[in-house]
């Protein structure tokens, strides 16, 4: 190749214009041992770059990029539905070390030269680097987290990690530790924070493989406030140790948000106010999936040891686990709803769909030896509803409904395969009439 550039094509500009090159149907240029490439020069005032026209399966074209630093960011090819043909271009020449992707553009008709972002507490990552991470990317970045981020009081590195208006994952690197640790115990108290605060509906995160703890917040969301936005939690991803003065110990969400747990866990999460242990769903909705598990979390004196769905909540339960959660109660104030609370009025009902799972071994409000709350396993409050196809509610304890508390207004409906297992007086169905 002229140069030593490009073993296949090399696209350049010269005094005498830009050249072009398009790419169209099942092309192939390189792929498995064949080392040929497009090469694509670093040019400017415009960078130069690869035509795709109506790629199909079976197309695979290697891309070498010129200059990889100074064309970070660039367009290196161009034409409509880039998020479908990104699949066929192959970064090549790239080094050991360093992680480069080609991510579709916001307007979905080019792939831009990104770098994924390594944070990495051995190699000077900082809860600062990451908080900057995540306001420095752009839809479609993924951030690798590497060993364990801790917040600290030196000024700058502690604070919640605003996500707005992009979509971002944030994922372990390797198969080592990678852990996100707002350091709620270790900080000045006006310094805690939550971790992370989704705002608005283009706010989009993905925790994929990470270890969230020891968020704090005074208000909602101890460990993520999803306000509007979404987020997934996926591949082993942890939200442990986290608290809210309010609502949701570890997810507070709210104005429409949503929020996706799949194969994951939330633990040992607290919260007052309404309550919500683990999570709180003002006005949204929450999917727990393929085996996500919540287990000890504590709504101090309040209500949903796990989950508190209000109003507006949806939550739907295909293949989780909601065990050894509490609705405690530390002093004249009674908890209720062990595992679950759902409430509702004439006006809007908040709503429980279960398929699959299990809901076990949590207590509403237990005083020395003596139970006083409602719904050990599920209390389901005012008009509130709760739809169960599959599953099992087994081995809960409370006062009234030790499985399962129907209010007068409520609705509670069970169909199909789905248990409630009772066990001697424990684990009941009370229906208040």
């Amino acid at each position: 190749a002229a140069n030593g550039k490009g073993a296949g094509v090399r696209l350049y500009s010269s005094a005498a214009g830009g050249s072009t090159f398009t790419v169209k149907g099942t092309t192939e240029i390189g792929g498995g041992t064949d080392t040929n490439a497009v090469y694509v020069d670093s040019t400017v005032p415009t960078q130069v770059a690869i035509t795709a026209d109506n790629l199909q399966s079976g197309a695979h074209i290697n891309l070498e990029p010129g200059d990889r630093h100074s064309q970070k960011n660039q367009e290196l090819v161009k034409g409509e539905h880039a998020s479908i043909y990104a699949a066929y271009f192959h970064l090549t020449g790239v080094p050991a070390g360093e992680t480069w992707n080609l991510s579709p553009n916001a307007a979905d008709n080019a792939l831009r030269l990104r770098q994924q972002e390594v944070i990495d507490s051995s190699n000077g990552g900082t809860w600062k680097k990451l908080k900057d991470a995540v306001t420095n990317a752009e839809t479609g970045d993924v951030i690798l987290v590497k060993g364990e981020i801790k917040a600290s009081n030196t000024p700058g590195n502690y604070g919640q990690i605003p996500v707005t208006g992009k979509k971002i994952t944030i994922k372990k690197d390797g198969s080592g530790a990678a852990i996100i640790d707002a350091n709620k115990g270790g900080l000045s108290s006006g310094n805690t924070s939550r971790i992370f605060n989704l705002a608005g509906s283009g706010a989009e995160l993905t925790i994929d493989g990470v270890d969230l703890k020891n968020g704090k917040a005074a208000g909602e969301g101890g460990g993520i406030l999803v306000d509007g936005g979404t987020l997934t939690l996926q591949n082993g991803a942890t939200i442990t140790a986290c608290e809210a003065g309010t609502n949701g110990g570890a997810i507070a969400v709210k104005n429409s948000g949503v929020v996706t747990a799949n194969g994951a866990e939330v633990k040992f999460n607290k919260a007052d106010g309404k309550g919500g242990g683990a999570i709180y769903i003002e006005h949204g909705s929450v999917t727990l999936e393929n085996n996500v598990e919540l287990s000890a979390n504590n709504a101090v004196g309040s209500n949903g040891g796990a989950v508190y769905v209000d109003k507006q909540g949806m939550l739907t339960i295909n293949g989780a686990v909601l065990k050894l959660n509490n609705a405690t109660k530390p002093n004249s104030t009674i908890g209720h709803g062990g595992g679950i609370f759902v409430t509702g009025d004439a006006g809007s009902h908040g709503t429980v769909v279960m398929s699959a799972g299990t809901i076990e071994s949590n207590i509403a409000s237990i005083n020395g030896s003596n139970f006083e709350g409602s719904g050990g396993g599920v209390c389901i409050d005012g008009q509130g509803v709760f739809e169960m196809s599959g599953g099992e509610i087994k081995e809960n304890k409370a006062k009234n409904g030790g499985g399962v508390y129907i209010d007068a207004g409520a609705k509670f409906s069970i169909k199909g395969e789905a248990r409630v297992t009772v066990n001697s007086l424990e684990n009941d169905v009370y229906i208040k009439s």
